[in-house]
């Protein structure tokens, strides 16, 4: 049950603040800060719970425990890289952010809740969760897809294709190039 809050909630709220909330512009993105240092301390109380319920001599023996400990284990890099992030982004002034560093942070983000789909039907699977868990999860899984899609539409309908490579979508600034004298 800790998990679940941690990834199948927590989580995917904290990404959406992050990605679509830009009615005070910095808001969202310090939420996706506080809601996922309270994801790293519930997936560190489900990984040595999960630990201690399978035993040492079973840890590893099947996929979901390999891909959970993956999942922690870019739980724990996102973490450290968000904050590396985020004390470069304060260093500079707050300036602007590093996009190559952002890019990254966020397709290590996806491919860690790629690994989180794939390993929860696993689980399901290894401790016989009986039929509606598996359709309860696929109908929860579809409900997020559906709100990032519609977010994501309502973000992109909004802004001129002149602009759309000069915008920051998240906190609906429009960055303004340097010119060169």
């Amino acid at each position: 049950i800790i998990a679940v809050i941690a990834f199948l909630i927590l989580l995917p709220i904290s990404i959406m603040l992050a990605r679509f909330y830009a009615k005070i512009p910095g808001r969202g993105v310090r939420m996706h800060i506080y809601i996922n240092i309270l994801v790293l301390g519930l997936s560190t109380a489900a990984f040595i719970l999960g630990f201690m319920a399978v035993g040492p001599s079973r840890s590893l023996t099947n996929p979901h425990h390999g891909i959970g400990v993956a999942i922690y284990v870019l739980v724990l890099v996102q973490t450290i890289f968000g904050n590396w992030m985020r004390k470069k982004w304060k260093k500079q002034g707050g300036r602007r952010r590093p996009g190559v560093f952002v890019m990254l942070h966020q397709w290590i983000g996806r491919s860690t809740g790629l690994l989180g789909v794939i390993n929860v039907p696993l689980g399901l699977t290894l401790y016989g969760s009986p039929k509606w868990t598996f359709i309860l999860y696929a109908l929860w899984i579809t409900f997020l897809l559906l709100m990032y899609f519609i977010q994501q539409h309502k973000v992109y309908k909004h802004i001129d294709d002149r602009e759309f490579h000069h915008r920051d979508v998240r906190s609906d600034v429009i960055i303004e190039e340097k010119k060169k004298g």
